[in-house]
């Protein structure tokens, strides 16, 4: 069976009758048929953009001229022998819609042709921003807070927030201008209460942009004065007797040795200083940096927020009297008793 083309003819006795395919049926045409390029439109097209072009098949004479009889309810328009969009698709809703095309000014007439024209689904849903609106940042700290969405979006600082200026958006993370610091004495919020308030939203990769959020980022204090030692910076040890020296200070603290001339001579057990391997110390055999049995070495508390404070203490080794009688540095005295022989 002969596959036939638009551009065939047959004849029925002397006149020629075109034959045009139209969604797999035949429609004849004596003389000529309207044609439609173009048939798809995306639903958020804005109005007045140009779906087809419509033109004439076959064989006729005259100028055509296009109309809708049937613009599916004011979608569609036709602006000389363009086929506009006119009114709201929404895919959602319909998926196509049929309109009908009359043509006047033809000889032999054109029959009128209806179209399907197919609405292509486009991202009309605006994204949602999950991330909080509030945040919390100690003074003297960079602010990394992550902006999330519920897609994949881009940021942007917006008109409304009070403090805008304060911040910046790196990705998706909110920071303060030149991601710097702040200093909760000496607050440069809008207000000067430290409470700092910036607009932002989110852009999809569709263009659909989010409700603005507002987000208020609140400064605290830091815990800023150093730790005061309240143990003695000066000790007394008896020479062979183990070294217990406890460490104490006005808040809770980590001790670490940082100094001293004879620092190699101690060690730390928790807030406990002693000598290095829990030994001891002999006054007749000093070996302390200069050899005089006072034995120097350097503390640090560090509190919770990471301030510091140093003490040097000097621990004095002390004699012990050693051997029997007497007391340490006295001499033993020896009575002679003597008789006479007989």
């Amino acid at each position: 069976m002969p596959i036939l083309n638009n551009a065939d003819k047959l004849y029925v006795g002397s006149h020629p009758v075109d034959i045009v395919y139209w969604r797999g049926n035949i429609v004849w045409s004596a003389g000529s048929f309207i044609r439609l390029t173009g048939r798809t439109v995306a639903e958020n097209a804005s109005n007045g953009f140009t779906i087809g072009t419509l033109s004439i098949g076959g064989t006729f004479t005259g100028t055509p001229v296009y109309s809708l009889t049937d613009s599916a309810g004011g979608k569609f328009a036709i602006s000389g022998s363009n086929l506009n969009k006119a009114g709201a698709l929404d895919y959602e809703t319909a998926t196509s819609h049929s309109i009908t095309v009359h043509v006047t000014g033809l000889t032999p007439p054109a029959t009128d042709r209806s179209f399907i024209i197919l609405v292509t689904d486009v991202d009309d849903t605006a994204p949602t921003i999950t991330s909080a609106n509030t945040a919390s940042n100690v003074e003297n700290s960079v602010l990394a807070h992550a902006l999330t969405a519920d897609e994949p979006v881009t940021w942007a600082i917006i008109a409304g927030g009070a403090d805008n200026a304060r911040f910046e958006i790196s990705g998706s993370t909110l920071r303060w201008l030149s991601n710097g610091v702040k200093d909760f004495e000496a607050p440069n919020d809008a207000n000067t209460d430290n409470a700092y308030i910036v607009t932002v939203r989110a852009t999809d990769l569709a263009g659909n942009v989010s409700t603005t959020q507002t987000i208020i980022v609140t400064v605290t204090d830091a815990d800023e004065v150093a730790p005061t030692i309240t143990s003695a910076s000066s000790v007394s040890n008896a020479e062979n007797s183990v070294l217990a020296h406890v460490l104490t200070a006005n808040e809770t603290v980590s001790w670490s040795i940082v100094g001293g001339a004879d620092q190699a001579r101690f060690e730390l057990s928790g807030s406990t200083l002693r000598w290095l391997s829990n030994g001891t110390k002999d006054f007749e055999a000093p070996n302390d940096a200069d050899v005089d049995n006072a034995y120097i070495v350097q503390v640090r508390a560090t509190d919770l927020a990471g301030n510091p404070t140093n003490q040097t203490i000097t621990v004095t080794v002390t004699n012990v009297a050693e051997g029997g009688g007497g007391t340490a540095g006295e001499p033993i005295g020896l009575l002679l008793i003597l008789t006479k022989a007989a």
